[in-house]
């Protein structure tokens, strides 16, 4: 029995290790996760899909929402990272016709 708790404990701080070590690395690289992006045909940044309660939907990301800016700068590659944006601090998008600063 003693074994079994011993065991258990060793992953439970294994797993809580890992999980720090992932939100930490979220945080520290500004990622937005839940944000799916993808570039359309006119080679522009394009939210594809956001999840519910995530934080693009919190700062007012919509799906089909066009990214003119990131942090003041023409998007490029170097803003995303597995397909979602990262280092972000201000965002310029196009939403309807109407450019929206967030």
């Amino acid at each position: 029995m003693k074994n079994l708790i011993k065991k258990f404990t060793i992953a439970v701080i294994v797993l809580s290790i890992l999980y720090i070590s992932y939100t930490t690395y979220i945080s520290m690289n500004g990622i937005i996760i839940g944000t799916k992006i993808h570039k359309n045909d006119k080679s522009q940044f394009m939210i594809e899909e956001i999840s519910e309660s995530s934080y693009g939907q919190f700062v007012g990301l919509r799906q089909g929402d066009i990214i003119l800016k990131i942090n003041k700068e023409k998007p490029s590659d170097k803003h995303l990272k597995w397909g979602y944006l990262s280092h972000i601090n201000s965002l310029d998008i196009l939403r309807s016709g109407k450019k929206i600063h967030l």
